[in-house]
Formats: C-alpha cells, structure tokens, sequence
C-alpha cells in the first residue's frame, strides 16, 4: 500500500531557497526518523520511499517553512516511520542547509492499496506533470526527455518490487512500445546535485495516448500512472527528483473521445487544462 505523507519543519531563520539542495531535504528525512529507522529505508537496490519538497528547485524565494511530502511504497515501513515522526522527531535538532530546524508535525493524505489501483478502469490517454526535473540514465549521460518506453520501465521496477502483484514482462514490453507522445510542454532544467555534481532533467506537462485496444494493457498503464504519484519517474526520487502527478481532464474533453480528437489542437487542450 503506497502511503503520501506530509511532513511540515520549521527554520530558525530565513533561508534562500537557492540554497536549498536535493542533498538537504535527503538528509533532512534521515534526521526525522532516526538512525535505527533510517536503516529500513537504506535497503535495497530499489529504494521504498520517495521525496519532494515544494520549496527546493525554486531560485528567486526565501522560506522559513518547508513542506516535505514522504511516499511510503512498502506498507511495512509505515509503522515505523509514524512512530519516529509522532514520538522522537519533535525531539530532534535538525539542520537544513547549516541552519537549525524543528519539526512541527505531519498528516498522511493518501493511501491506496496496489489492489485498489489494479481496479482503476483502462483509459487510452494520460496527461502527466512533471513537477520537478526528471531525468534518466544512458549511458554516462543524463538523458532529459520523456520517452514512454523509460517512464514504463521506472514505474514498473518499483511496482515490481513492492507489490504482490507483478506486471508482467511481456505486459511492461507492450505498454511501453504502444505508448505515444501526443505532445508536451517541457523545459529542461540542470539543477546541484552536490558541490560537485550536476543533473539535468525537464518538467513540464506530457500527453500519452494508448492506442492499443487489448483492455489488459489498458488497465495496467492506468494502474502505473496513479502509481506515480507515490513513486515517482527516473533519477535520484529520494531527493526530490522526478515528482509527477496524474491531471485527470475536464469533463470536457473527456466526453467525447480521447484527448487527441476532442481539441482542434494541442496548444488549444492545454489552455483548458488546469496548471
């Protein structure tokens, strides 16, 4: 059961949020719960959480408040990580950037079983937004660009990993060589990693239209597609990279067909879309 929970922290002083790194906000959580607990999340080669952090990617801000939104992926790790949060964290004395910070409390907003996500009914077009730089790896390479085939592949390794329930190989093939880009609205973005090191990812807003007719295929790329608002896309997800969200269309252009036929173009669609 993939768990989104909202994790609120204090800054003793006003801090620019160009100062904010990925960097931080990963040490920020580690520090939240703890070093015993910290160890569950360690493993792995695919990692059971992501993060994201409204305030970090921003260069012209400054904030005392940081909203850090956790997604549990394992169901196992929530008891822990709640019990950290709702006993020791508070407790702890936090640093953010060099400055001091403290905790101030947490809500969980969403959780869905993979079940429950397994029973979506099949759509044919997805509109998704990237809400902070995404990037995958080729090669030596960052590679910024949404390509359905890489998106398929990332969400379907961590579903693989977590559920009980595994999309099949030949299905994940499929999905991902049927998927078509129908437009998109993406910038690129190279962002700090660390002192030393640098990524280069797009955000923005991508159509995906499925015109595969077989309803299985249909029904698992809408289960992958709810399934990445917890998961997320690409690179380095435990420090705020690839956050991406699932628009559902107005009612609209949902009426009468998909997306690709009910605009007289994209750049009309995407006016009536919500930002």
């Amino acid at each position: 059961m993939p768990i989104k929970i909202f994790a609120y922290v204090e800054i003793e002083e006003e801090l620019p949020t160009r100062e904010l790194k990925p960097k931080h906000i990963h040490g920020l959580f580690f520090q939240m719960i703890g070093e015993e607990t910290g160890e569950f999340f360690h493993k792995g080669a695919v990692k059971p959480f992501t993060l994201f952090c409204r305030e970090l990617f921003k260069e012209k801000e400054t904030t005392r408040k940081l909203h850090l939104e956790i997604n549990v992926l394992k169901p196992e790790l929530f008891g822990p990580i709640a019990k950290e949060l709702t006993l020791n964290a508070f407790k702890r004395e936090l640093k953010v950037g060099g400055k001091r910070a403290d905790f101030t409390g947490f809500k969980v907003t969403e959780a869905e079983s993979y079940k429950e996500l397994m029973k979506l009914p099949p759509e044919k077009d997805f509109t998704l937004q990237f809400k902070s730089p995404t990037s995958f790896k080729r090669g030596n390479y960052d590679y910024p660009l949404p390509d359905p085939t890489l998106i398929v592949k990332s969400l379907t390794r961590k579903w693989n990993t977590f559920s009980p329930d595994k999309v099949p190989v030949e299905v994940a093939k499929k999905l991902g060589n049927s998927l078509v880009p129908s437009g998109c609205w993406i910038k690129t973005q190279k962002v700090e990693l660390s002192d030393r090191a640098k990524i280069t990812g797009f955000r923005g807003r991508v159509f995906l239209y499925l015109p595969e007719e077989e309803r299985e295929i249909k029904r698992w790329a809408n289960a992958l597609f709810n399934f990445a608002k917890y998961a997320g896309v690409g690179r380095k997800t435990t420090m705020g990279f690839g956050k991406v969200g699932l628009v559902k269309l107005p009612a609209s252009l949902e009426d009468n067909g998909s997306q690709a036929k009910e605009a007289n173009s994209l750049e009309e669609q995407n006016k009536q879309l919500p930002l």
